[in-house]
């Protein structure tokens, strides 16, 4: 706790006023983490593109290079296995997964217009588990 307060440039004693424990420290880190990558990843889908099929087109890239990347890829296979351990850092990990692929869902609703949500539902899940393969 004191080298992660002398790296934030305060007291130790404050830092623990809002952290109490290592472990509150380490949630609120993991949680500040998943919510970079909410936001990173809806801006990203968000700005995906003019027509719909451009957005399904960049959203696979997305998936694809993503997942990928050394920094994500590494991150989030410590928080599944974290989460396998604490409910809480599960709990905030399936929202975030929750949340990403109801994005991604409307996104490829759009694309298709004729598809059901189970089926474009369906899809995501399919993008997401190649992406995670690739991985």
């Amino acid at each position: 706790m004191r080298a992660v307060a002398r790296g934030a440039g305060v007291a130790v004693g404050n830092l623990v006023y809002y952290y109490p424990s290592k472990r509150s420290l380490i949630h609120a880190v993991i949680l500040s983490l998943l919510e970079y990558y909410r936001r990173k990843s809806s801006e990203y889908l968000r700005m995906s593109g003019r027509g719909p099929s451009d957005g399904l087109a960049k959203l696979i890239r997305y998936y694809m290079s993503d997942s990928v990347a050394s920094e994500t890829s590494r991150l989030f296979r410590e928080l599944w296995a974290m989460a396998l351990h604490d409910a809480e850092i599960a709990e905030a990990m399936d929202g975030f997964y929750s949340e990403l692929h109801l994005t991604a869902v409307k996104l490829v609703q759009s694309a298709h217009p004729g598809l059901t949500v189970r089926r474009a539902h369906d899809i995501v899940q399919l993008l997401g588990t190649i992406s995670e393969g690739a991985n």
